[in-house]
């Protein structure tokens, strides 16, 4: 099978609801990419061979977006269960994958985990709840790594399914032997690979009404902080659907307050606020903001 490069949107829809806009609300279209032509499996994970390990590998995909679109959810597919490779167990072991999604300046968008069982024999995983917004025509990078993959007891390896013949005109692969989970987390020394990864891109599309808003904007949300990972502060940026009293704060993974960023009154409209976690330890934190009702989370990584 050929892999196949497709949006699920047609432009004949779009057109006619921006020529309805005034007389009803403008609908949410399905916006998808895909490719899934399988012709290579390439290593993903730990390496606990003696002759190439100890090895961090991770793999990513660059893609272009055609429209404006909020991205829902990302796939990449996978050739069997995580086990050792030189001693292997013969049976899966759980895991936890990271998803990363960058600009195609390597500056990160938003941030994802999947907890994946001992069940778990190969086929597609999903990130979900993404909530990236992408403009149209620009490129989106989604990478993935293993977590604790450079540990003994936890190098497991896979293969992450791709097409060695890069066939997929809208983007390119990459891959990356990191020295750290840290490591993997940043843009920095990942390469161009030949192969194009098997995934599966699921969004919405954000019509414009009278070329001012966009049907998914007026949230109360938090956006992907900066930088992220982080050694001692971070910018957290967010959006007010309407003015109200705000709170935001910074929890820890047990889930006690460590900082308040804001505890005010603010306009609707876009704001940020500074996080400085100098003193507490390297980790993962998350980010916590109410207002008028609605709550939105994201987390954050020191280093």
């Amino acid at each position: 099978m050929r892999k196949r490069y497709r949006r699920s949107t047609r432009s004949a829809v779009v057109s006619c609801l921006l020529a309805a806009v005034l007389a009803i609300p403008a609908a949410a279209q399905d916006y998808e990419i895909r490719n899934d032509s399988v012709s290579a499996s390439g290593w993903f994970g730990g390496d606990d061979r003696d002759c190439c390990g100890p090895r961090h590998v991770g793999t990513a995909q660059s893609v272009l977006i055609e429209e404006n679109i909020t991205v829902n959810s990302f796939a990449f597919s996978f050739s069997r269960e995580f086990d050792y490779s030189a001693n292997p167990d013969g049976h899966g072991h759980a895991v936890t994958l990271v998803l990363n999604v960058f600009d195609e300046s390597g500056n990160p968008l938003g941030r994802s985990e999947v907890a994946l069982p001992d069940t778990f024999a190969g086929g597609w995983v999903t990130w979900d709840s993404l909530g990236v917004n992408a403009a149209a025509n620009a490129t989106l990078i989604f990478s993935t790594y293993m977590v604790g993959a450079l540990t003994d007891s936890l190098a497991y390896t896979t293969g992450y399914h791709g097409d060695q013949y890069g066939l997929y005109e809208g983007g390119v692969g990459y891959a990356k032997h990191g020295s750290s989970d840290a490591d993997m987390e940043l843009w920095s020394g990942w390469s161009q690979h030949t192969w194009d990864r098997v995934f599966v891109l699921k969004g919405t599309v954000r019509i414009s009404q009278t070329g001012i808003e966009d049907a998914v904007r007026g949230r109360t949300e938090l956006v992907q902080n900066y930088p992220n990972p982080f050694h001692q502060s971070t910018v957290v940026p967010f959006e007010l659907e309407a003015s109200g009293r705000v709170n935001l704060a910074v929890f820890d993974l047990l889930g006690r307050r460590v900082g308040t960023l804001a505890d005010e009154v603010l306009g609707a409209g876009r704001h940020q606020r500074t996080a400085d976690l100098d003193g507490l330890p390297a980790g993962q934190y998350f980010v916590r903001l109410e207002s008028a009702g609605e709550v939105s989370t994201r987390m954050i990584t020191k280093l």
